[in-house]
């Protein structure tokens, strides 16, 4: 799961510094001040990561549509590198680092400049690409020792003409210590001997090859390993249906409109039970099941049972509020764990009182060993939230389990600073603007009333 990012130069965006993700993160500011942004970094390069499409290092059309590639760079400045830093919360602590730039050579296309993997225990891997993920490129191995971080540098090229590589090390101190840890950490074995690796070869073995080939598919697996376990659900969840159609699919994301929400219900048992118990803390059922129209017409309807009159009724008869809360329950109990939930407005279509049920679902679905990145314009989702530092029961979180970023729009480009929450549920370093409204609009009343 993400424990930190760090956005550069990525449209409003200059510099985010880095961001900690906590179990609840939250996203708040005035609208247009980059909350979505954020959102928007993260989810071009998951659909980057997961495209099958190599001669496109940055899909900007698939979870979201970012438009042109200008329309990605900071104030439409394509000679400045887009930058955007994740450090991954998990034993071995990866640390991903991308550089986007546009292709001079090629008008109207951006590539990968760079992507570096930074592990705390072990060597940094660099790949520095000339293209795309697998092009010819540089690879730098790096171990830190004392102050010289920099050991030495395989550097991996194409001579014109050839359909071989040549192999080129430079300032190599500790070269037999550097590839025993990569035999041994990243199961992968050195073929050479240490005397050979210290020369210049024309050409190298399909032995050293496959060794050069699996440090490169290291880098893509541990890129997907990443963005694999990210869910994304947007602000406007599809309207509810009176009868839904079974795909056939098993997706493991209920989708950015929670349109296949009913497909994960369908072969999920235990899910059931936990949309029950949710829906009647909202008060809005005592009763969920998903029930065949006909055995064997993979038709399908929601059959809900209203909290007050106790009535039997289906799912587009109890307003649209239920049909937004649906997508977010089971997103948050069904992902893996260790998985990052990325939420915009969960609390949109639903009532005040709602607004703070939905805090006390964020809440348990966070206990769930997830992370939330929660984008919110509801001061109530929030308090309700930081109530539960207050609680003594098995609801309880720590102010550490907190953090909220406030977004302020500026001449140059969102300011983003972080609020955090003490052991009394109180904010702590908030800027001007947080959420001063409610008290506005008191006081106007009060001097109205003089």
């Amino acid at each position: 799961m993400l424990k930190k990012i760090r956005i550069q130069n990525f449209k409003c965006l200059q510099d985010t510094e880095d961001m900690e993700i906590r179990p609840i993160t939250f996203l708040v500011g005035p609208n247009s001040s980059g909350k979505s942004s954020v959102f928007q970094a993260i989810l071009a390069l998951k659909q980057t990561v997961e495209s099958s499409d190599m001669r496109s290092p940055l899909i900007l059309q698939d979870y979201i549509d970012l438009g042109s590639y200008k329309d990605v760079f900071y104030k439409h400045d394509t000679d400045k590198d887009i930058k955007i830093d994740f450090e991954n919360l998990n034993l071995n602590k990866w640390s991903i680092a991308y550089a986007i730039q546009e292709d001079k050579e090629r008008p109207g296309r951006i590539f990968v400049k760079s992507l570096e993997f930074f592990d705390k225990q072990l060597p940094s891997i660099i790949f520095s690409l000339l293209g795309s993920f697998f092009s010819s490129g540089e690879l730098k191995i790096v171990r830190e020792k004392g102050n010289s971080p920099f050991i030495g540098k395989l550097k991996i090229v194409r001579e014109q003409g050839r359909p071989y590589h040549k192999i080129e090390l430079e300032g190599l101190e500790d070269v037999s210590e550097i590839l025993l840890n990569l035999e041994k950490f990243y199961l992968i074995e050195p073929r050479k001997t240490l005397s050979m690796w210290g020369k210049e070869f024309s050409s190298i073995s399909r032995k050293e090859l496959l060794l050069l080939f699996s440090l490169s598919s290291l880098l893509r697996d541990k890129t997907e390993e990443l963005f694999d376990h990210i869910y994304h659900i947007g602000p406007l969840r599809d309207e509810p249906e009176r009868v839904y159609s079974a795909s056939g699919a098993y997706p493991q994301s209920v989708g950015k409109h929670g349109q296949w929400t009913i497909d994960i219900i369908q072969y999920n048992e235990e899910i059931g039970g936990i949309i029950k118990s949710w829906l009647e803390k909202f008060n809005i059922s005592i009763d969920f099941a998903l029930e065949e129209l006909k055995k064997g017409s993979r038709r399908y309807e929601v059959v809900l049972r209203d909290y007050f009159t106790k009535t039997k009724v289906n799912l587009a008869d109890v307003g649209f509020g239920t049909s937004q809360i649906l997508p977010i329950i089971v997103q948050g109990f069904t992902s893996p764990e260790n998985s990052t939930l990325l939420l915009e407005q969960p609390e949109i279509h639903l009532h005040p009182k709602a607004q703070c049920v939905m805090g006390d679902l964020l809440v348990d679905i966070a206990k769930t060993s997830k992370r939330l990145i929660v984008e919110t314009h509801s001061d109530l989702l929030i308090e309700r939230v930081c109530k539960h530092i207050l609680l003594k029961d098995d609801t309880k979180i720590t102010p550490e389990d907190i953090i909220i970023y406030y977004f302020e729009p500026t001449k140059e480009g969102a300011t983003v600073k972080p609020i955090t929450v003490n052991e009394h549920a109180q904010f702590e370093n908030f800027p001007e603007g947080f959420f001063e409204e409610r008290f506005e609009e008191a006081l106007s009343r009060a001097e109205l009333m003089e």
